[in-house]
């Protein structure tokens, strides 16, 4: 792809941003308008690997999806669930999911899975569709085939002790900014993969969580679908004095990474954005992605 960086439209938004952010607080940023030779991007530190988070859920979808158009698996058959995959998450979006009977108990198409994968960002369903399609093929025919390297899946959605032997040991799944604003735009013009893998990805994306909290939340545009992840380790809900404790006596922050990555029209223009933060800190503190968002209508 060929692109043409604004360094004064990095900076602006840059200088709209800074007054809010928390200490502590990573950034790594992208924006893209195309043209007709091209991109326009603004953006800082998006050459940059980042943990993934919920990110590499959509390299998932794509594998399952090639495969699905090639007639090795169909969009109906029922997929088995295996014990080991089943993820139990306090602040799963719907919460029944938690819930080992329900996994164990009902029947899950691979339609139903990937709507709950892209769509609630469900971690079972992940870890489900990886064993399905396996890792060694999402990164052959997805990420090797981009040149995407340093994006690789390389772990469930799972602690280390459930994993197989041989990624008991693999690095966490990384994520690398300007890669994956690269797969939005391919999938906004229908060239990610083949037309059918992008078709549905962007319908299934189209299905996500808006939740202002950890998304841009510029789903007032046309044609906008997008894809959140973010994982928190908070230090507070293990008890509050024990907490104090761990933090005063032994410095241990809370971790909080807040990914968003969407694509949308806006006046005859076609945007894509790739927001990803980390903040470590000792409270319940995290990116303004509502300050962020507001630069960008700004900019629009």
């Amino acid at each position: 792809m060929k692109y043409f960086y604004e360094k004064s439209l990095s900076e602006k938004i840059t200088k709209n941003i800074l007054p809010f952010l928390p200490p502590g607080c990573e950034v790594y940023w992208i924006v893209s308008k195309a043209q007709n030779d091209g991109y326009v991007i603004a953006g800082i530190n998006y050459n940059k690997p980042v943990y993934a988070a919920s990110l590499s859920k959509v390299f998932i979808g794509a594998e399952v999806l090639r495969q699905v158009e090639l007639g090795f698996i169909n969009l109906q058959q029922i997929i088995p669930i295996n014990l080991v995959n089943i993820v139990g998450d306090s602040r799963a979006i719907v919460k029944k999911d938690t819930n080992t009977e329900y996994w164990l108990s009902g029947q899950f198409s691979l339609d139903k899975l990937l709507k709950k994968m892209l769509g609630e960002s469900d971690n079972t369903s992940a870890n489900v569709l990886i064993d399905l399609v396996t890792r060694e093929s999402i990164n052959e025919n997805i990420i090797n085939k981009y040149g995407w390297i340093g994006c690789e899946v390389t772990r469930k959605f799972i602690s280390r002790d459930k994993e197989e032997p041989r990624y008991k040991n693999a690095r966490i799944n990384l994520i690398i900014p300007i890669h994956i604003l690269e797969c939005f735009i391919l999938i906004k013009e229908n060239r990610f993969i083949s037309f059918f893998v992008s078709y549905h990805l962007k319908e299934y994306m189209k299905e996500g969580n808006t939740n202002p909290e950890f998304s841009l939340y510029l789903s007032e545009y046309q044609n906008y679908f997008h894809k959140i992840g973010s994982v928190y380790t908070n230090l507070w809900s293990y008890g509050i004095w024990s907490a104090i404790k761990s933090a005063l006596q032994l410095r241990i922050k809370n971790n909080f990474w807040q990914h968003d990555v969407c694509s949308f029209d806006y006046k005859g223009d076609s945007y894509c954005i790739a927001l990803l933060t980390f903040t470590k800190s000792l409270g319940n503190i995290s990116f303004p992605v509502n300050s962020f968002s507001k630069a960008i209508k700004d900019l629009i």
